[in-house]
């Protein structure tokens, strides 16, 4: 494979820089799901939050990780995510060593996508947007299940107090969450156009480090 097929799919190996910028960009995604996650919790039901905040933040902030090195990082970025949240009540409303792993599981999904897909391109940003929420809801709600998380009926309950809902719901756990992501798509696809468009500018901006 030439060198510029190389890097438009991501294929370098990271460096200290690419490490250092996934690691806190990953940090400073947390900070903000610790923080915001209960505040909007408190305006609407918790299972919407994943939808309006977490899941798209994750894929923005990740997404200008990935367009701004031209690397495939999702695994680090999501491995570092997980670590952070172990001990908290972010991403599954408790703590445990399995976050790390739901962070692996996504991470490497994601790169191994990546090595198909050009971070810059158009088809890029509308098929990240559709395949995310994919990834994110399958392996997060699979682990959950399987871990007998009282998160998971839950999320259901609430999914089902909509009423044009709860059909869906009543379809049992696959479906409740194929709904979920369906939902998390909207905000999904604004957050990959706003990372690819902020990466541009912060490129433009900024001098960074040659590969």
């Amino acid at each position: 494979m030439s060198e510029q097929s190389d890097q438009m799919r991501g294929g370098r190996r990271l460096r200290a820089f690419d490490l250092a910028l996934s690691s806190v960009v990953a940090s400073a995604n947390f900070a903000v799901s610790l923080y915001m996650g209960p505040t909007l919790s408190l305006l609407v039901p918790h299972v919407f939050v994943g939808a309006l905040l977490m899941v798209p933040l994750n894929l923005c902030l990740s997404y200008f990780v990935w367009v701004t090195l031209g690397k495939r990082i999702f695994t680090l970025y999501f491995f570092v995510y997980g670590a952070l949240a172990m001990p908290t009540a972010v991403w599954g409303s408790t703590p445990g060593f399995f976050k790390p792993l739901m962070g692996l599981l996504i991470g490497i999904s994601l790169d191994l996508l990546a090595t198909r897909l050009d971070p810059g391109s158009r088809a890029s940003k509308w098929l990240m947007a559709f395949i995310f929420p994919s990834f994110w809801w399958t392996w997060t709600g699979g682990i959950w299940m399987i871990a007998g998380f009282p998160i998971v009926p839950l999320f259901q309950a609430m999914l089902g107090s909509v009423p044009a809902l709860r059909p869906i719901v009543e379809q049992g756990f696959a479906a409740t969450f194929v709904a979920i992501g369906a939902l998390t798509v909207p905000s999904s696809i604004a957050a990959t156009h706003f990372a690819a468009s902020a990466s541009e500018r912060i490129k433009k901006a900024i001098s960074l480090p040659a590969s």
